[in-house]
C-alpha cells in the first residue's frame, strides 16, 4: 500500500508547493484587481475633475460675456443721458463717450474669442443669439449714437431699443445659468429673437424699418 508521501504529487513537499502557490496565485490576483480598482478610480476621479474644470470654464465665459454686456449698455446709458450724445460735434469728446469708446474696442477684440466659447460651452443657438441678435442689435445702436444732433424722437427710439437689448440680455443670462446647472432652459431664444437668428428684423434711428 503506498504511502501518503507516495500518493501526493509533490511527495513530502506537496502542502508546502500548494501554500506557495496558494500565496503566489493569491498575490497575482490580488495585484490584478487591485491595478484594476486603481485605473476605475484614477479614471473615475479624472472624469470628476474634467467636469469640474469644465465647468469653471463655462462659469468663466458667462460672467466675461455679462459683464462685457453690462458694461456696454451702462456705459450706452450714460452717454445718452449727456446733451448731444456725448459732444460729438468737432471732434470733442465727454468723458463717458471716451470711456464708451474705449469699450467697444474691449467689445470687438473679443468677440471671436467670446462666441467660440459660446458655441463650444452653450451650443449653436447661443453663440447665433449672441452674433445675430445681441450684437446686431447693438451694432446698429452704435452706428445711430454716431449722429452730432439727434432729435429728441431719435433719442427716444434709441432708449427704447436699448430698453430691449438690455431685456434680451437679462433673458440670455438666464439661459446660460440654466444650461449650465444642466437644466433644459426655459428660456425660448428664438421666440425671445422674434423669429430666426439670422433674420433678426433691422431698425432704423428714426424709428422707421431700416
Amino acid at each position: 500500500m503506498a504511502s501518503d508521501n507516495e500518493t501526493r504529487l509533490f511527495g513530502r513537499y506537496h502542502e508546502i508547493v500548494l501554500l506557495f502557490v496558494g500565496f503566489l496565485l493569491t498575490g497575482l490576483i490580488g495585484g490584478l484587481l487591485t491595478n484594476l480598482y486603481q485605473t476605475r478610480s484614477w479614471k473615475i476621479q479624472h472624469d470628476i475633475q474634467l467636469e469640474e474644470a469644465r465647468r469653471r470654464s463655462a462659469e468663466a465665459v458667462i460672467e466675461s460675456v455679462a459683464r462685457l454686456m453690462d458694461k456696454r449698455t451702462h456705459l450706452t446709458w450714460r452717454v445718452l443721458a449727456e446733451p448731444d450724445l456725448g459732444r460729438l460735434e468737432g471732434g470733442e469728446r465727454s468723458k463717458y463717450r471716451l470711456d464708451y469708446e474705449a469699450m467697444l474696442d474691449e467689445w470687438y477684440f473679443s468677440f471671436n474669442s467670446v462666441l467660440a466659447q459660446l458655441r463650444v460651452y452653450f451650443g449653436s443657438d447661443a453663440a447665433e443669439f449672441y452674433e445675430y441678435v445681441i450684437v446686431s442689435d447693438l451694432h446698429t445702436l452704435a452706428a445711430c449714437m454716431q449722429q452730432k444732433s439727434p432729435s429728441k424722437a431719435a433719442i427716444a427710439h434709441i432708449d427704447k431699443k436699448l430698453r430691449q437689448i438690455s431685456d434680451r440680455m437679462y433673458w440670455f443670462d438666464i439661459y446660460l445659468l440654466q444650461h449650465l446647472e444642466g437644466r433644459t432652459p426655459n428660456v425660448n431664444l428664438r421666440k425671445l429673437a422674434a423669429g430666426d437668428f439670422r433674420q433678426n428684423t433691422s431698425w432704423a434711428c428714426d424709428g422707421g424699418d431700416a
